[in-house]
């Protein structure tokens, strides 16, 4: 309840006691009168000035009421008992209720607080500060502490009634509630401290995002929430902004009561009291942690994109270089004797160019972004090849070993993803030993998991494995660090250097190979992980040589067509060679011209994909359109716009990715001639 003011007290006392006064006055005056009047025969015994002394201090005492009243700037009301009528009232009541004529008291008080009121003065006599809300008379809402108390006013019962406005104290008192409730309420952590960074308060949701309850965190130094993440010349520059009386306003990583280390957005602005000075700080702090992995992630993504576009585009021209590479062997080849010492040589080109033309297969597929396809796997190639591209990534310092069983076992999984696995776990390894050096030891195996072994391994069903161990001699984890390596995001690295998803990513693609990872590891004595695969018994393939496989000839006209000089030159050498008549193009329009002028002359078409002017699906349309029965083989490095499936559709008898050999060629040319 408020507190009225000595001073107000006394002066509605005062009011009070004039009001008595005149009406003792009055009485007396009448009493005069009357006296006067009927003891007329007495009237030399009546002091002669004594009416007019009564008259004097009558009118005094009016004048000193009214003065009092109407200058004060305390609303104040007389109203009569017997209908609650208002018979005065000075200004400021008239300012805060906005009279009409002929109103009552209680048309300004709320439905039931008026009935209230009376009761209460019926037992009490009086009322003193009571706080109610009330309506003006155009409905506008205003509260006040109302002091009541009895009087005689104009000969009848009335209530002298002083009222204290409390509604602009009110309004600041829901301001401030509303304001208190936005705090508690709010989804960014907040918390004040005072001058030297004591907490004073925290909300609920720093207690949610931090983990600390506000009783545990009350009177302690935002100090304690320090990740070592930034130098002490931050958090310097930051107090000297702040205790200058300015915002700072940036990023700051703390770490949470559990260890967690988050990013977060904060600003510190200080508090003023009503003379200027600081009196405290208050923080909001909007956890940023998920939001920068996201972007991180995207632009990881863009970056893979980008590096697939330029991949492709490497990938056409290299297979293309490939190609010249392979058909010019194979032709030198054909040219000399098996005694040859040259041949040996020759092989050795072949064998390097059929590895360039799987680790260029390799990066597409890597690249792309397919849907995954589980196939019989033989992971040790996969193994060997990853761990070359490895080497020109990780420092010198670290050394690469390799234990790979001889035929270690078929496994059923998309290559794509267990190079995906191997990549990120040697590169998680190479990250451990970065800063000394180490090994790096990549061990494949069989692993059979009886009954009793799968009970430590309770991820794995008994039956043979593939077991793929990727051992290092870095840093080490903790225990803490080991629970957490495979939830998304989780990193103990600094910001920038990583997403916290390589080991979820590894973790995620094993479970839905129906594998498991393990992992052992001790601080100072490095880590090893065990990926278990389930092993099948899908017979290997074997792959008849393509090089020395027997070629099949013919003797029918093709219209080869490739913008590519050096290749128009090794195919057309290597049909001939097969028995074929060659008619060569390196102008696809031109080309088409000269099918159209004798359509009948050619009996196969073979064309390139990608050529200036017209590609070969365009030349391949045109050509039917002219011909229909006409058989097309296309060929390609690498493009997006066509595949296998797209060109049987256009009626494209046979697709051919390059690079490829003779045979294969001559294998296609009689199959689409058969």
């Amino acid at each position: 309840m408020p507190r009225t003011e000595p001073s107000q007290r006394a002066l509605l006392s005062e009011i009070v006691g004039l009001r008595e006064e005149l009406a003792d006055l009055k009485r007396e005056k009448a009493d005069l009168e009357l006296l006067m009047e009927t003891n007329i025969e007495h009237s030399d015994y009546l002091e002669e000035d004594l009416l007019n002394k009564v008259e004097s201090a009558l009118r005094e005492s009016e004048k000193r009421f009214r003065l009092i009243s109407e200058t004060i700037p305390v609303p104040i009301t007389v109203s009569r008992v017997s209908d609650s009528a208002i018979v005065y009232a000075n200004s400021p009541a008239g300012s805060l209720f906005g009279f009409l004529p002929e109103c009552k008291v209680t048309d300004f008080y709320n439905p039931g607080e008026g009935q209230l009121l009376l009761d209460m003065l019926a037992v009490q006599g009086c009322v003193s500060n009571y706080e109610m809300e009330g309506k003006r008379a155009d409905g506008t809402p205003f509260w006040a502490a109302l002091f009541v108390q009895p009087l005689t006013f104009n000969n009848e019962p009335c209530r002298l009634t002083a009222l204290y406005d409390l509604t602009d104290r009110k309004l600041d008192e829901e301001e401030r509630m509303r304001l208190a409730t936005a705090v508690e309420q709010g989804a960014e952590s907040i918390i004040i401290t005072d001058r030297k960074g004591n907490i004073e308060y925290v909300n609920p949701a720093f207690e949610q995002t931090f983990g600390y309850a506000r009783e545990e965190i009350t009177g302690r130094n935002f100090k304690m929430f320090k990740s070592d993440k930034h130098k002490e010349a931050f958090f310097r520059e930051m107090w000297n902004v702040i205790t200058e009386g300015r915002v700072w306003a940036g990023r700051v990583i703390n770490r949470k009561k559990d260890g967690e280390i988050c990013e977060f957005e904060t600003t510190i602005s200080p508090i003023r009291d009503t003379s200027g000075s600081i009196i405290n700080f208050v923080s909001v702090n909007r956890d940023v942690t998920h939001e920068l992995q996201m972007e991180r992630q995207l632009r990881q993504a863009q970056k893979m994109e980008a590096i697939g576009t330029l991949a492709t585009g490497i990938s056409h021209d290299f297979n293309n270089i490939l190609t010249a590479i392979f058909g010019n062997v194979q032709l030198a080849k054909m040219d000399i004797s098996e005694e040859n010492p040259i041949l040996s040589k020759l092989d050795n080109i072949l064998s390097a160019a059929n590895r360039a033309k799987d680790l260029v297969m390799q990066v597409l597929t890597f690249c792309r972004q397919s849907e995954h396809e589980k196939k019989p796997l033989q992971i040790s190639l996969i193994v060997k090849e990853s761990l070359n591209l490895l080497r020109a990534s990780i420092p010198a310092t670290i050394e690469i070993r390799q234990k790979i069983r001889s035929k270690p076992g078929i496994v059923l999984a998309d290559p794509t993803q267990m190079h995906q696995v191997l990549m990120n776990l040697c590169a998680n390894a190479a990250g451990a030993m970065r800063e000394k050096g180490g090994m790096l030891e990549v061990v494949l195996e069989h692993k059979d998991i009886d009954a009793d072994y799968a009970i430590r391994l309770p991820d794995l069903k008994p039956g043979p494995y593939l077991r793929l161990s990727v051992c290092d001699t870095g840093h080490g984890m903790s225990p803490e660090v080991m629970d957490r390596i495979f939830e998304p995001f989780y990193t103990t690295k600094n910001p920038g250097e990583g997403t916290g998803m390589g080991l979820a990513v590894v973790h995620g693609i094993v479970r839905s190979h129906g594998g498991a990872v393990h992992v052992r590891s001790e601080p100072g004595k490095g880590t090893v992980f065990h990926v278990y695969l389930p092993r099948i018994s899908a017979p290997e393939k074997k792959e008849e040589s393509e090089m020395t496989e027997t070629l099949v000839k013919g003797h029918e006209r093709i219209l080869f067509v490739d913008d590519e000089q050096h290749l128009q030159e090794v195919f057309r050498d290597m049909l001939e060679h097969l028995g074929y008549e060659v008619v060569a193009e390196t102008d696809s329009v031109r080309a088409l011209e000269l099918f159209r002028t004798e359509p009948d002359k050619f009996d196969i078409v073979i064309t390139d994909q990608t050529m200036p002017n017209m590609t070969g699906e365009e030349l391949a349309a045109e050509l039917m359109r002219i011909r229909p029965d006409i058989p097309i083989i296309l060929c390609t490095g690498y493009s997006e716009r066509i595949n296998e499936e797209k060109a049987k559709e256009m009626g494209i008898r046979k697709f051919l990715m390059k690079p490829f050999v003779i045979s294969k060629i001559a294998n296609a040319v009689r199959e689409v001639l058969a």
